[in-house]
């Protein structure tokens, strides 16, 4: 799909650090599940509130719960702000032809069973037209192809984390200890899924900006030159 943005380069530098910040919040959070849930699974007791029995670890790992969500919108609302803007930014960097429109590269993440693949192709999309090893001669076109493995790894990992946080909640609601157990296993595994994700998702985000902010660097370095014409000869 060949696009024509008449927008001028806008540096997604702030709104990948923002994306980055709250990304590695997520991985912060993640981290703490894993040691709250291995507390939970090692060290289990209880609490005597006002002749209430209540599973100590409980209490924190509801709140950090509430703290995830709330990081995790933050995630996503500054990872697409800074999608959309780097997409809106090819038009500038004379991309030869990208798949997606702005628009499309943020809606195919929420048309269900769509978003467990285009995303993907969007993000590599945007990596290839956003290539800084570009030929001026062919009116600045991208010369790579194909999905570099930190996508494949990055995206295969986020669908990982989606998997087995959807799994654990449908575990959350238990009165056995081995069913406790079992919760716990499942919260330590979704998290280090979202570990992983988050951390590849950090150096998507860190790399794409670097090659668009080099691209544009360099297309400015292949800007042509005018010099007057020389004054007309007489005689």
């Amino acid at each position: 799909m060949n696009q024509n943005f008449s927008e001028p380069y806008r540096s997604p530098r702030t709104l990948s650090l923002l994306a980055i910040g709250f990304l590695a919040a997520l991985l912060a959070i993640d981290a703490l599940f894993v040691i709250l849930s291995g507390g939970q699974l090692l060290f289990p007791f209880d609490l005597d509130l006002d002749g209430e029995p209540m599973q100590f670890w409980i209490l924190p790992i509801g709140l950090l719960s509430i703290l995830e969500f709330v990081v995790f919108i933050g995630c996503v609302v500054f990872f697409l702000l800074w999608l959309y803007r780097c997409y809106k930014n090819l038009g500038a960097l004379k991309s030869g032809s990208p798949e997606y429109t702005p628009g499309w590269a943020i809606g195919w993440w929420f048309i269900p069973f769509a978003n467990l693949i285009k995303p993907l192709g969007v993000v590599r999309d945007l990596w290839n037209e956003s290539d800084p090893d570009f030929d001026p001669e062919l009116n600045f076109l991208s010369n790579s192809v194909g999905t570099p493995a930190l996508l494949g790894w990055w995206w295969a990992f986020w669908l990982l984390s989606n998997f087995s946080a959807n799994i654990s909640g449908r575990l959350s609601d238990v009165e056995s200890a081995e069913g406790l157990r079992t919760l716990s296993i499942a919260l330590i595994i979704a998290s280090l899924f979202g570990i992983v994700a988050a951390a590849l998702a950090i150096l998507v985000v860190k790399n794409i900006t670097k090659r668009q902010e080099a691209r544009f660097s360099r297309m400015g370095d292949f800007q042509p030159q005018f010099a007057p014409p020389p004054p007309p000869q007489f005689g």
